[in-house]
């Protein structure tokens, strides 16, 4: 592909030749982003003429898009990696065509070139959205010739463009943004995914619109910070909400993990204008400790995040809230753990996403004094989450006998499940594989 080609140009070209046949087989670890960026390799490959291989089929071209938020993602992405570099070398043994590799993605950004040998294509985060590309070049080409795109991120200025039409679930993830500007003490994610670049929001609503007219009525606008969209301007978001709620067909939007610095009445009263803006939020509060999220270099504090759920529920009296939460982090004591879980009871958390803290070479919290143990971690993991099952137990006790509608997302024997407005996940009754994807009222 020439630097100057558009890329449907490219794709099309290809599809009018019936270049590209074969079967791909992507592998996904980690976040909703990497899982929506899969999704457009999918895409791409199969608008050239590739078929999705069956789990134990053979696949000509083999994409790994790997995590490195924790230090067992970094694990599982080299476990990957092996058992990758196992399966081409077996599948040329017994076809004689070595099938297209590629890695790309957080892990491979603290990767040497040695350490991806065996790969045909290698792939940082600020070109990711070309990897599909490049690997249908390799593909077609006689002789391989390995490609290495692996920038320093700290540097990275350009939005890598990447679109959906389709998704696997019933709702459909809108990424809106990627990087992060926070550099909390503990975090790698600006180190490898760069600074926070916006994607042009009339892109972004042309994306629903197609997600709507393919049947798509619930979106997730998700993204590495969605706080950081539009230079963190938190009414950027409300504008976004506002627009894409006038697009014909859709009728649920949520937003992927917002900082509680976002949160002001403005914010939140701006999005209960918006009757498709549904009422769940997932905060991003890591602590309930003023002491430890100032060690994070979080930008807020205790109080902030009572404010968050005061005015959520001021304007939205039947939300729920949803939250990460770190166990363990270099310094916290006793007190500084329960008062997180007094945060989760005091706000009544739906879902708490609950992390043992993993040291990440390379940040500030991993030189740190005052390091706890894994066996501490453990424990104080284990006793938030009893903490936090009682929590959401309090909340759904003041929400019984109201009348809700859920989404419907599976169907397990005879009976059809789904996510309420505010994402309590229910019953809606029986029902069949045609009613996925349908609505259903029900009373919880």
């Amino acid at each position: 592909m020439r630097n100057n080609e558009n890329t449907d140009e490219y794709i099309n070209k290809m599809e009018n030749t019936g270049n590209g046949r074969g079967r791909y087989r992507i592998i996904t670890l980690g976040c909703r982003v990497n899982r929506y960026e899969s999704e457009h390799y999918a895409e791409t490959l199969e608008k050239a003429g590739f078929e999705k291989s069956s789990p134990d089929g053979e696949a000509d071209i083999i994409i790994l898009n790997t995590c490195a938020v924790t230090g067992e993602s970094d694990k599982k992405s080299r476990s990957m990696m092996s058992r990758i570099r196992r399966y081409a070398d077996g599948a040329e043994r017994r076809t004689g065509r070595r099938p297209v590799t590629a890695v790309t993605g957080c892990h491979v950004q603290e990767l040497s070139g040695s350490d991806t040998d065996g790969f045909d294509v290698v792939c940082g985060n600020e070109n990711k959205d070309k990897v599909a590309l490049r690997c249908i070049e390799a593909f077609e080409k006689s002789e391989r010739v390995r490609t290495l795109d692996v920038t320093d991120m700290r540097y990275a200025s350009r939005y890598a463009e990447m679109a959906v039409s389709r998704s696997d679930l019933v709702k459909a993830f809108v990424k809106i943004e990627d990087g992060c500007n926070g550099f909390c003490s503990y975090c790698l994610v600006p180190f490898v995914r760069g600074r926070s670049r916006s994607r042009n929001e009339d892109d972004i609503i042309s994306e629903v619109g197609k997600l709507a007219a393919g049947g798509f009525s619930e979106i997730v606008f998700t993204g590495i910070e969605v706080g950081d969209y539009n230079a963190g301007d938190p009414m950027a978001l409300v504008k976004l909400a506002e627009k894409a709620g006038r697009v014909p067909g859709i009728k649920r939007i949520r937003f992927g993990s917002i900082n509680p610095r976002l949160v002001t009445e403005e914010f939140i009263r701006g999005f209960s204008e918006t009757e498709s803006v549904m009422p769940h939020f997932h905060l991003s509060l890591q602590s309930g400790s003023d002491r430890i999220l100032s060690a994070m270099r979080r930008t807020y504090g205790e109080k902030d995040e009572e404010r968050c759920a005061e005015l959520i529920y001021k304007y939205y009296p039947d939300a729920c809230i949803s939250a990460d939460m770190i166990c363990g982090f270099p310094g916290e004591s006793e007190e500084d753990f329960q008062k997180s879980c007094e945060k989760i009871r005091s706000m009544m958390l739906l879902h708490t996403h609950i992390f043992p803290y993993s040291a990440r070479k390379g940040t500030r919290a991993a030189s740190m004094s005052g390091q706890i143990p894994a066996s501490e971690k453990k424990r104080r993991c284990a006793e938030m989450e009893k903490c936090a099952e009682n929590a959401a137990k309090t909340r759904l006790e003041t929400l019984v006998n109201r009348e809700y509608t859920v989404l419907c997302e599976v169907c397990e024997n005879g009976k059809l499940f789904g996510h309420t407005e505010n994402f309590i996940y229910t019953c809606a009754g029986e029902g069949t594989e045609n009613g996925i994807g349908k609505y259903v009222k029900v009373s919880v």
